[in-house]
């Protein structure tokens, strides 16, 4: 919120006052005017909105404001009560808020297309991986399969002729739900019975970059940065006096 508020205010300091109020003002009616909510299925956001309107759910625009907020809600409450109330361990935290923070902002986000499902890919590919690995309970794999299957027919419907008419059926945000449903689901189910091993939701990039170089959150800091306290024999004088002893 300091960084958002920072960046809205940083105009102001580099150009007259005057204009970047008008500028503010001219976005905030275009904002209001430019209403996508009701644009064609072939055309419209690839989100939950679609889904909604596709499969006639009773729900109007507003309503689905509602949802997305309350999902929001949710997602940092398991959060919290992953951290502070099961006292998981941090990195599984980190996970869980990193693939629920994904899944929301492209299934429930504001203006999401089709491209912008590759942020849930890292997510997906560790998750599904890890649950089969670590014999996640079935209705969460099922999930995780359910949502690789969409994806997938998300990207071969666009090899076919028309593919738009097939994206109408919301294959990317029905993997997006799938997936958001199997991390949130999961989360619950290990704040609730902590002492069922299941698998974490999700690494985040910066485990698999750590990994890359040898260094695991799950590693001492001494020993992820280098510093091997095991004690080693050494060369020399010392290392043999140190043999004999």
């Amino acid at each position: 919120m300091i960084a958002l508020a920072a960046g809205l205010a940083l105009p102001f300091l580099m150009q007259d006052p005057f204009w970047v109020a008008k500028q503010y003002a001219n976005w905030w009616t275009s904002l209001c005017i430019d209403d996508r909510t009701q644009w064609p299925f072939e055309t419209c956001y690839r989100d939950l909105w679609l889904l909604l309107r596709f499969y006639h759910w009773p729900v109007n625009y507003h309503g689905y404001v509602v949802i997305q907020l309350l999902i929001a809600a949710v997602a940092a409450a398991v959060c919290w009560a992953s951290r502070w109330w099961a006292a998981r361990p941090r990195v599984e935290v980190l996970n869980t808020a990193f693939g629920l923070a994904v899944c929301w902002m492209t299934v429930c986000g504001p203006s999401t297309e089709g491209g912008g499902y590759v942020l849930v890919a890292p997510t997906l590919a560790w998750a599904f991986l890890e649950s089969w690995r670590l014999r996640s309970p079935l209705w969460v794999r099922g999930l995780l399969l359910a949502s690789t299957v969409a994806f997938t027919v998300g990207v071969l419907a666009c090899l076919v002729p028309r593919s738009s008419e097939w994206m109408a059926y919301g294959p990317h945000p029905l993997g997006g739900l799938f997936l958001l449903l199997a991390i949130g689901g999961e989360s619950i189910h290990r704040i609730v019975a902590p002492a069922t091993k299941i698998a974490a939701p999700a690494r985040t990039i910066g485990y698999a970059i750590g990994g890359m170089y040898g260094s695991s959150p799950y590693k001492p800091r001494a020993q992820a940065r280098g510093f091997d306290k095991t004690p080693r024999l050494r060369s020399g004088l010392v290392g043999r006096k140190a043999a004999r002893r």
